[in-house]
């Protein structure tokens, strides 16, 4: 009885997100070349080895920076739970990085966008002021934390859904970019809808998208992009132009999206990409509906 209540609610959630798919861009993958493990679309269908692929999800954005003790028991709780899908944020983004350490042996950063930049001590981007750039951190606690994640989440049949940036403050996101130009001087007075359109700041997050997923992942030895354990890339957790492009007018967010979601595809071919939004009604400025801008645009 058990297993048949797990089995409704995950077709449930899936035929819910199947039904609310709308690819957003022509990035679409030919799915004969799809890897073996890999899920892709057909149509408004998922789809994995040629057969449908059906899931219940969650999401669990803490689980980049916890022990291992801690992600053990979580993935572990989504088996017993009948969850195959976990959404885990996959960028944690700090200001400017000293040579100072905390009592407890963290590093210390400066101009952080949230709070001390790092999580339990563990940070996956900072700005090197001698580089005068952002660097991604690939160690012990950096990536290889996101590495653990993905290792273990492959051995247990789950797959993930990792973002590469967010629009709020938490874990840096958008305004951290911003605050490392102006930290550069490449820039000055940068607001957060700046990232969409601020040469340097789409560089940067280019740049941490290639060193992402051509990352090799510490536990597994593959790289993140050749992961079957990746079930889509995010492009940012709730993307939105509501103080640059109020109405949508200059296509602000759709070309950004755009823009990034090429770029993703031309590194990554097989795996999905989702923009992120949340799914809300668009309204111009005199109030009309414009369009129903649906959340998961997978392609």
């Amino acid at each position: 009885m058990k297993s048949i209540i797990r089995r409704a609610t995950s077709t449930a959630l899936a035929a819910a997100m199947v039904l609310s798919l709308t690819p957003a861009f022509d990035i679409s993958t030919d799915a004969a070349s799809v890897p073996e493990g890999f899920v892709y679309t057909k149509g408004t269908q998922f789809m994995c080895d040629g057969a449908p692929y059906y899931y219940g999800g969650t999401n669990c954005y803490y689980l980049t920076y916890k022990s291992n003790e801690a992600v053990n028991n979580v993935l572990d709780d989504c088996v017993d739970m009948g969850l195959n899908v976990v959404r885990v944020w996959g960028h944690l983004d700090a200001g400017t990085k000293t040579d100072q350490v905390t009592s407890n042996g963290y590093a210390v950063f400066q101009n952080s966008a949230d709070g001390s930049g790092e999580k339990d001590g563990v940070y996956f981007q900072y700005f090197d002021k001698d580089l005068n750039r952002p660097v991604v951190n690939e160690g012990a606690d950096g990536l290889r934390r996101l590495d653990y994640v993905i290792a273990q989440a492959e051995k247990r049949g789950i797959k993930l859904i990792l973002t590469f940036t967010n629009y709020w403050q938490a874990f840096g996101g958008m305004e951290q970019y911003c605050k490392w130009v102006q930290e550069a001087g490449l820039g000055s007075n940068l607001q957060v809808d700046d990232f969409y359109t601020n040469e340097t700041c789409k560089q940067w997050y280019k740049d941490y998208v290639k060193t992402l997923l051509n990352h090799t992942n510490y536990y597994t030895g593959e790289k993140l992009m050749d992961s079957e354990a990746v079930f889509a890339w995010e492009l940012c957790n709730e993307p939105r132009a509501e103080r640059s492009d109020v109405g949508c007018e200059d296509n602000v967010l759709y070309n950004w999206a755009k823009e990034m979601s090429e770029y993703v595809k031309s590194i990554d071919p097989y795996h999905m990409v989702s923009v992120g939004d949340e799914g809300f009604f668009n309204y111009d400025r005199q109030g009309n509906i414009m369009q129903n801008v649906v959340d998961s645009d997978y392609a």
